[in-house]
């Protein structure tokens, strides 16, 4: 069954992308050659430290994981 999580800010995006790597015994090394994007970037990005990801960013790690953002529309 999918992850449905509710994620509402850049730091519970942080801790879903850890727990996802670290879940599938990953290393950030690894993740982030893959990905091709500096570990150390990828780190910040982890520790919720990344100031200035986009969503493309965002994006591209996540179809890395093979995961997808969606939108809810809370007032429907």
């Amino acid at each position: 069954m999918a992850d449905k999580r509710s994620i509402e800010t850049f730091q519970d995006v942080a801790t879903y992308l850890k727990e996802w790597r670290k879940g599938n015994n990953i290393s950030q090394e690894e993740f982030s050659r893959f990905a091709k994007v500096q570990r150390t970037w990828y780190s910040k990005i982890e520790r919720g430290q990344a100031e200035n990801i986009t969503l493309n960013s965002l994006l591209k790690l996540l179809n890395e994981m093979g995961c997808e953002l969606v939108i809810k529309d809370t007032h429907a």
